[in-house]
């Protein structure tokens, strides 16, 4: 790349905000285990018998920032949808 087509890129990007990128990913071996892997601030969410739709589930918890503290929200959540 030539020093003034860097030099015009570069100039462009410090116009541009920040990008980045999150990614979440889950297997299932054998049918038996499920790993799931994220980068970022990604969150899977796995649901058994429909209790809350996707859509309850990012209501939920898009403004807790810690894994652990919107894991335990959507258990509660969860619970209490089904006792109803």
């Amino acid at each position: 790349m030539n020093a003034y087509r860097y030099a015009v890129i570069l100039q462009q990007s410090l116009k541009l905000d920040k990008g980045g990128s999150t990614a979440v990913t889950g297997i299932l071996i054998h049918g038996q285990k499920l790993v799931v892997a994220n980068v970022g601030d990604s969150r899977a969410v796995m649901s058994k018998n429909g209790v809350m739709s996707n859509k309850e589930v990012v209501d939920a918890i898009k403004s807790i920032k810690d894994p652990q503290t919107a894991a335990k929200h959507l258990i509660e959540e969860a619970i209490s949808k089904e006792q109803r």
